[in-house]
């Protein structure tokens, strides 16, 4: 699958048999991964699929068309695609190394004071005033 000349790709399939019965598959783990359009970035992403109550799924069952509906339907109730994505995007954002930069010769002064920060000014709160409540005197009922 590929999203804007960005590839997806299933890197794990790997079914878990039942110890009971070695030919029936009790989860599956599952692993894609996401490469930018330019290739300089990828994401990965993983989990453990397993079979509906009550579904017997047996390693005969796992072809080609089987294993790409579990993992594009898993990927997909668990959001992978946006997060493998998102992934990406914010890789694009962190800061790179300069190619080719070589460090000058550097002279290490261990003699150096440690530079004093003034501590932060925090202002005293100012005190809340106290509710205005109007005094309103209750009419005696005289209807006596």
């Amino acid at each position: 699958m590929s999203d804007n000349n960005s590839v997806f790709k299933t890197v794990r399939f790997e079914p878990r048999m039942l110890s009971s019965d070695p030919n029936c598959v009790c989860e599956i783990v599952l692993g894609c991964t996401l490469t930018s359009e330019d290739g300089e970035h990828s994401s990965y992403i993983d989990g453990i699929w397993k079979p509906a109550e009550g579904e017997m799924l047996m390693l005969s069952d796992l072809t080609s068309e089987k294993a790409s509906q579990i993992i594009s339907q898993f990927g997909s109730d668990c959001g992978w695609w946006d997060s493998l994505r998102n992934q990406i995007a914010a890789q694009k954002l962190q800061p790179v190394n300069p190619e080719n930069y070589e460090a000058p010769e550097i002279t290490l002064n261990t003699e150096l004071p440690p530079v004093e920060l003034e501590e932060p000014v925090t202002p005293e709160p100012e005190p809340t005033p106290d509710p205005v409540v109007d005094d309103v005197d209750e009419e005696e009922d005289t209807s006596e």
